[in-house]
């Protein structure tokens, strides 16, 4: 039989959440974890459907590989959780880097090899592509194409791909994480190596401007996760750290490039009406699935991860 689960928070919890936001001055993110927080084998990837009813994560498993791996659901309205119809397939113990078309009724991710697409209830799922070394696919404004990235030489860096012909095209050497802005005519995305910082670029992969990097940001990035836009494409999600430091979650106006932390954790994504925040901690008794007000206020934690490994093992077999 299969049991409804709802979301409680502890009161203890809230306590440590609302004692971080008043000693922080709300906007900014709480300095009183010790660190580096473990990320590994968290709730992965969190984004909202673009209705905004429900959040689905990625779940890839246990060390010894005895949990069900894949994707899950979140009721926004009842707190209840439940599997998606796509993950129990051969291929979902390495999903990742799940993006939903702008309609709502196509699902991309990567899974080896390659990027694939599939319906919400999980029919025509196809492969797009097979070359094993690609991430980060994400469906442009208009459902049309998919940026996504290739690790693979000579042409490292991000790539378009149109998804009615399936043929792509390279971009930006180096460009990692691309996410497409709200009007479809430029994207944003992580340049490594000797350069550090996040740039926009226009589609023709050539135009380019610098967005942040560790002179306006003020520390030394060790690590960095490219965010989306949001909604009205004036502000844009990132996380970075620096060496031997926990992850923080930035927004910044992309006119006035001025980064400001709200929070511990990373992999930050909008709500569809711009309003929230959600994003990924790591463990210390905290960690999961959180969402937070688009100005770092008002954080609250949605599940912790060993209270869904609890209910996974007892539903989902």
């Amino acid at each position: 039989m299969k049991k409804t689960f709802f979301l409680v928070l502890l009161f203890g919890r809230i306590l440590f959440v609302l004692a971080c936001e008043d000693a922080d001055e709300c906007p900014g993110y709480c300095t009183e974890t010790a660190g580096p927080i473990d990320f590994t084998g968290n709730l992965d990837t969190p984004i909202y459907h673009p209705s905004g009813k429900f959040l689905v994560f990625i779940y890839s498993g246990n060390t010894d590989d005895t949990d069900p791996v894949g994707l899950f659901t979140i009721d926004l309205q009842t707190g209840k959780l439940d599997s998606f119809t796509t993950i129990l397939s051969p291929q979902s113990r390495s999903m990742g880097n799940i993006d939903f078309s702008p309609d709502g009724q196509w699902l991309t991710f990567t899974s080896y090899p390659g990027i694939w697409i599939s319906k919400l209830n999980g029919d025509s799922l196809q492969q797009l592509t097979s070359i094993k070394r690609v991430s980060f696919p994400r469906w442009s404004p208009d459902g049309k194409m998919i940026a996504y990235n290739q690790s693979v030489e000579p042409d490292v860096g991000a790539w378009i791909m149109d998804v009615k012909t399936r043929k792509s095209r390279f971009i930006k050497r180096y460009g990692s994480r691309s996410h497409w802005h709200p009007d479809g005519t430029k994207l944003a995305c992580y340049l490594g190596g000797n350069r550090k910082e996040l740039v926009e670029y226009g589609i023709d992969g050539l135009s380019q401007f610098t967005l942040a990097n560790e002179k306006t940001i003020g520390r030394k990035i060790g690590g960095f996760y490219t965010g989306p836009y949001s909604p009205a494409g004036d502000k844009i999600l990132f996380s970075m750290y620096e060496p031997g430091k926990n992850p923080l979650v930035y927004v910044m106006d992309v006119e006035e490039k001025r980064p400001i932390p709200l929070a511990v954790g990373t992999k930050p994504a909008w709500s569809p009406d711009g309003n929230e925040i959600v994003f990924e901690m790591g463990s210390l008794n905290s960690g999961g699935i959180w969402i937070m007000d688009s100005n770092g206020c008002n954080k609250r934690l949605l599940i912790l991860t060993d209270d869904f490994r609890v209910w996974l093992r007892e539903n989902v077999k």
